[in-house]
């Protein structure tokens, strides 16, 4: 896993009346060890299977791109009971991004460097607005 790129967006929410500050992040990563398949492919593969080839052989039969490009996002939100420090809200961030059970959004450009910063910058943009509007959907549930 290579990384290619970070974005940030940092913002404040209140929820049950405390303020609480947040960075959300979109990190972008070539992943060499992901298989990727098209639609097409898939059937291919799935057709060799039933067919009675072996898993590893249809799997070499079928193509893929070779380096495929995704898009983690992930959000980190300080407690209110913490000291809001920006470079550790980052790398909690960064870190549920990367992790597939804590990561907020995840795109597959698959050998398509169609998106560009700007996208990027927009989807940011759209996840910080649904943090400020919805922080319950964020927020772990105090006792």
């Amino acid at each position: 896993m290579e990384i290619l790129n970070k974005d940030f967006m940092f913002g404040e929410v209140t929820y049950k009346e405390k303020k609480r500050k947040f960075v959300v992040t979109a990190i972008t990563i070539r992943d060499d060890d992901t298989l990727t398949a098209t639609i097409s492919e898939m059937g291919n593969l799935l057709r060799s299977i039933k067919e009675g080839k072996c898993i590893p052989c249809a799997l070499k039969k079928a193509s893929h791109f070779p380096n495929p490009i995704f898009i983690y996002f992930g959000v980190s939100i300080c407690n209110p009971k913490d000291e809001y420090n920006q470079e550790l809200g980052k790398t909690i961030a960064e870190g549920k991004a990367i992790c597939p059970r804590t990561r907020l959004l995840e795109i597959s450009l698959s050998g398509l460097n169609a998106i560009s910063g700007i996208n990027i910058s927009h989807l940011l943009s759209n996840i910080h607005w649904d943090i400020i509007n919805n922080p319950e959907s964020y927020i772990l549930h105090e006792k």
